[in-house]
């Protein structure tokens, strides 16, 4: 699991700018507020077929941000809290 999340970290530092800014507004949102495509595409004042085509020239999809940034989550709950994975898995989604 550990190596797991030592590629998925390495593999998101790669990543284009616009690829950054999109997992910095799914890290806050995640279980917190809504975070579809389109509310990321809203929050940068950008239609959500624009975000997805820039997204893909960049290498990679909104679904793969948004499940890597989930497991980032994940991870750091489930070593900085006494949460039970249930709990986690319940927040992250």
């Amino acid at each position: 699991l550990t190596s797991y999340f030592d590629r998925l970290l390495s593999a998101s530092d790669r990543r284009g700018q616009l690829s950054a800014q999109v997992q910095r507004i799914l890290r806050t949102r995640i279980g917190n507020a809504p975070c579809s495509l389109e509310d990321v595409a809203n929050a940068l004042a950008m239609h959500p077929r624009t975000l997805q085509r820039a997204l893909v020239a960049e290498g990679v999809t909104f679904r793969t941000l948004k499940n890597d940034a989930k497991m980032q989550i994940t991870h750091q709950l489930l070593q900085s809290t006494r949460l039970q994975i249930a709990e986690v898995t319940a927040l992250t989604g």
